[in-house]
């Protein structure tokens, strides 16, 4: 369970990777960051991901919760230090990008598939469950 957790964390940054290396290469940036705007993206939707969670289970059980910009800036960079210590410390990421390059060589529309389904979800669902914090204030 915690190994293909752990696959589909490393495929998601590696989607993003992929996915901002080359936009970069289309605008001729040529900065080389895409590690980096994989690690920021990442750290970006996981922090939705987890004001979602907080959300739904606030909506069920309600519970005393003050939350400030502090706490969700502490939270992101939290996040974003860890991420960065998962792929980019010691250039992780390289060999994440050649064990994914290999790995899915005759199902790249499977991954197109999983990958958008995840970015889609996570807008989708945080739009429609964030109305119920609101109403729940009350």
């Amino acid at each position: 369970m915690v190994r293909s957790i752990k696959f589909v964390y490393e495929f998601i940054f590696y989607m993003l990777y992929k996915y901002a290396a080359k936009s970069e290469k289309g605008w001729e940036t040529g900065r080389g960051i895409p590690h980096w705007i994989g690690v920021f993206s990442l750290s970006c939707l996981l922090f939705i991901n987890i004001i979602t969670c907080v959300v739904i289970v606030y909506h069920y059980f309600p519970f005393s919760i003050s939350l400030t910009k502090y706490h969700a800036l502490s939270l992101i960079l939290l996040l974003y230090y860890i991420n960065y210590v998962i792929f980019i410390k010691h250039r992780k990421y390289l060999k994440l990008v050649k064990k994914f390059s290999n790995h899915f060589m005759n199902k790249k529309v499977l991954q197109e598939i999983f990958f958008w389904s995840y970015i889609i979800l996570t807008f989708v669902l945080f739009f429609t469950i964030l109305p119920m914090f609101a109403t729940n204030k009350h």
